[in-house]
């Protein structure tokens, strides 16, 4: 069990994040990446292994949606757009299976990241101080585990791609991107957010109004 403060303030998909706190969250994410964390609790933290099972997933529910009927309302609407992107969907399969495959056989630096950097995740309190919550997603990853984030359009900051970059290493500094390893963190994570919309929509006939909310997720 994890104890935190409650924090009185809302995310940053409901308010405009500043550009002064985007700054410091590029702070805060440089010295989580530059954190010397003691081996006794690295050890416990899970590790990037690059993982191509979303991609094993999504293709499966494709392969679903050509022939099967479903039956509950929200579930039925699903295929057609699955089929509708269907080329779209394959390719990027495509793409993270290949950059995957590439990246296992790689040595690169791992650093501590918090995996989830999003604006749901991002708390703005009454004095206008900036929390990251949502700590149980750590783990020792390539540093574009978290920068894959920034400036990928994920929300509406408010904010363009190129000034959220611009604004973000402002404060964390100058970063050696690897375009293979951030173009599969993107690929893989809007195949990890298809497949679970599909699970959620697919497997169960639970959740009332939000399995519309799911469904148009999967369709934005």
């Amino acid at each position: 069990m994890a104890l935190y403060p409650y924090i009185n303030g809302r995310n940053g998909v409901d308010t405009k994040i500043s550009e002064q706190q985007w700054q410091q969250l590029g702070e805060a994410v440089k010295k989580l990446h530059s954190a010397d964390i003691p081996e006794s609790i690295i050890s416990n933290l899970p590790k990037e292994i690059f993982s191509l099972k979303c991609c094993q997933t999504v293709r499966l529910f494709l392969d679903r949606t050509q022939n099967e009927v479903f039956d509950e309302a929200v579930a039925a609407k699903l295929p057609a757009l699955l089929k509708s992107k269907n080329k779209i969907i394959l390719e990027l399969i495509k793409r993270t299976e290949e950059l995957g495959s590439i990246l296992q056989n790689r040595s690169l630096q791992h650093v501590l990241c918090h995996a989830d950097m999003y604006g749901w995740n991002l708390l703005i309190e009454q004095n206008n101080h900036l929390y990251l919550i949502a700590w149980d997603t750590l783990i020792l990853a390539a540093k574009e585990r978290d920068l894959m984030f920034i400036g990928a359009g994920i929300w509406d900051s408010g904010y363009t791609p190129t000034e959220e970059e611009s604004l973000f290493y402002k404060g964390y500094g100058q970063a050696n991107i690897n375009q293979d390893v951030l173009c599969y963190y993107r690929f893989n994570h809007i195949l990890q957010d298809i497949s679970e919309y599909c699970e959620y929509i697919f497997l169960s006939d639970e959740g009332g109004d939000d399995r519309m909310q799911f469904l148009g997720h999967t369709t934005t």
